[in-house]
């Protein structure tokens, strides 16, 4: 398609999912071509990263309200930098968004549904908000189920489109593993068990190390990695989680290296990852370590299935339970020629359907309905 100017747009100051596909959506179109002028909050981690990506952001405190100077100025800021196309990840940057695009109305507006909602979305201006949007871009197949049935939208606009990774970037790599298994101090008898993401009980990892405590009498040579830290907010509960640990009398099996950067690295090191989210739109990291080659031990909630095909890429259990899931990785660490065949399986399904490639070049069929449907 030709280039576009794209306004991407995420006000939250949180750093999870939604605000990170900020900044990959942003630099994914830049990369394919497009022009693109980022937004989100001042001194949020998403200005931080995009400015590294090399992005100069523009940035408003929005706090999901309706900001009338706001709307005014994101108005002249579309017509000053001929902006094609607004791309938002935050459904309350809507509140403003919406007025800002009144005077802009061959301006299609897509929403990037990365969560579900528990109460319908049924008041008048929700009605006048989801008017303009012109479609809607679920990251997985629960997602778009409740964006039909709690939100007042035609359901012909919504798609499903899964994230992807770069498969180059997350892939099996033998020097990252010697390298990173050295410095953590695992020899080549260990059997790694990684989980990655930040550390709440939501997350899971309650049952990673309920099911660190059931394996590690029985298998000698397991270790347990935990990757991660709690975001803000949450430093009194994962805390909480962390000091368990000696507690529990794992501090031998279980290590804990708190934020990393180098997370395609630390993947390669691991022999098996587990996901075990007590919910989860879709599982970005999942499909990291499915792309390095790992066999996955996952919860079997709302966006997973999506990604993993039971015995075939993976194992899925019932979340929030710690028998299940050493039950389960206990058959893995017994068996390197299944964790083998799961690993080979899962990379190849990530090369077919979750690449970074696949999802930018969906998205951009969708931006040309979206421009169609407003007569661009």
């Amino acid at each position: 398609m030709r280039a576009l100017t794209v306004l991407t747009a995420c006000t939250s100051r949180a750093w999870g999912g939604m605000e990170m596909s900020l900044v990959q959506t942003s630099a994914r179109l830049r990369a394919r071509g497009h022009r693109v002028v980022p937004l989100c909050a001042p001194g949020s981690p998403a200005e931080s990263r995009l400015r590294a990506e090399g992005f100069a952001p523009q940035t408003a405190d929005l706090w999901g309200k309706i900001h009338p100077r706001q709307a005014w100025l994101l108005s002249r800021l579309v017509t000053r930098r001929g902006i094609d196309l607004v791309h938002c990840d935050w459904s309350r940057d809507l509140f403003t968004l919406v007025p800002a695009l009144l005077p802009h109305r061959r301006v299609p507006l897509v929403l990037h549904k990365h969560v579900g909602v528990l109460a319908p979305k049924r008041l008048w201006v929700h009605h006048g908000l989801y008017a303009r949007v012109d479609r809607v871009v679920a990251i997985s197949d629960v997602i778009h189920r409740n964006v039909v049935a709690m939100h007042p939208l035609d359901q012909r606009k919504v798609v499903t489109i899964h994230n992807g990774v770069d498969p180059e970037r997350f892939r099996p790599d033998p020097a990252a593993r010697a390298r990173v298994r050295a410095e953590l101090g695992y020899t080549d008898d260990d059997v790694v068990v990684g989980i990655v993401g930040r550390v709440t009980r939501a997350k899971g990892h309650p049952e990673f190390l309920e099911m660190a405590g059931r394996l590690a009498p029985l298998h000698p040579r397991a270790r347990f990695l935990v990757v991660g830290e709690a975001t803000r907010g949450e430093e009194q509960e994962g805390q909480a989680l962390l000091d368990g640990i000696p507690a529990a009398g794992l501090g031998d099996v279980v290590r804990v290296t708190g934020f990393r950067g180098d997370i395609p690295q630390l993947l390669a090191a691991m022999d098996v990852f587990a996901f075990p989210s007590h919910n989860e739109a879709f599982g970005l990291a999942l499909v990291e370590a499915m792309a390095a080659g790992l066999p996955t031990v996952s919860s079997d909630c709302d966006g997973v299935p999506d990604i993993v095909v039971e015995g075939v890429t993976g194992l899925m259990v019932p979340a929030k339970d710690g028998a299940a899931l050493a039950a389960a990785t206990a058959r893995l660490l017994g068996d390197g020629g299944l964790r083998a065949a799961l690993g080979r399986a899962g990379r190849a399904r990530v090369l077919e359907r979750f690449t970074a490639e696949r999802f930018t070049a969906d998205l951009e069929r969708l931006y040309e309905e979206a421009l169609a449907a407003r007569g661009r």
